[in-house]
């Protein structure tokens, strides 16, 4: 079984925009009672399950990413695929705040290990298809996605390129003073678009080059 699995692991469209083999800084977010927030946990979780070597026991379902069974806290894998099932809201997101981004996260963590046929699933990228991302961070976790699909972005990517600022990074909103996270997102779409060489892209380079310490 373990087998058959890894000979379609690249069948998943979107396997090629997830952030396997890349090395990220991580920021941790807590809540006032020093435990991750919900935002934090999905974030970190499906991250920490497309970098697992270990492969789900192939007990989902055509309806949810995970299907339940006895003793299944005693499989990792299946169980952290059964938390992002639980955490689905009804128009595709998950958790119940910063939703666009952790569907993302989910997205790019279900598509790394080629867990997508499912309703699930397809409802996650649904809601990034049609949902309007409201940040700078957002919208790069959107072209990625849509880049990954086959589907337009240009002018997606064109919008987020405009609000560049001068020392080569972007803010979360335009005009806000540059970051690395979202910086580092910007440049994973411009990654996944195929626009490497471009003058942003020598920018942003340099941008994180002088602020990750």
């Amino acid at each position: 079984q373990i087998e058959t699995r890894n000979s379609v692991l690249q069948k998943s469209a979107l396997e090629s925009v997830t952030l396997e083999g890349l090395s990220r800084k991580k920021k941790k977010l807590k809540d006032k009672d020093g435990t991750l927030a919900e935002n934090g946990t999905i974030r970190f979780l499906s991250q920490a399950l497309l970098a697992s070597t270990a492969l789900p026991s192939g007990t989902a379902s055509d309806t949810h990413i995970q299907e339940y069974y006895a003793a299944i806290e005693n499989n990792v894998v299946d169980y952290l695929l059964l938390y992002f099932s639980s955490r689905q809201n009804t128009d595709g997101s998950f958790g119940s705040e910063h939703t666009f981004e952790n569907t993302a996260y989910i997205i790019f963590a279900l598509s790394g290990m080629n867990e997508t046929n499912n309703e699930q699933y397809q409802k996650a990228v649904e809601y990034i298809k049609t949902g309007s991302p409201s940040t700078i961070r957002e919208k790069a976790l959107k072209v990625r996605i849509l880049a990954g699909l086959g589907l337009a972005y240009q002018s997606l990517l064109d919008n987020i390129k405009s609000t560049q600022n001068e020392d080569g990074g972007f803010g979360l909103y335009e005009n806000y003073e540059s970051d690395v996270e979202t910086t580092l997102e910007v440049m994973l779409a411009e990654e996944a678009s195929d626009q490497l060489m471009s003058t942003e892209f020598t920018s942003m380079l340099f941008y994180l080059l002088t602020n990750i310490g």
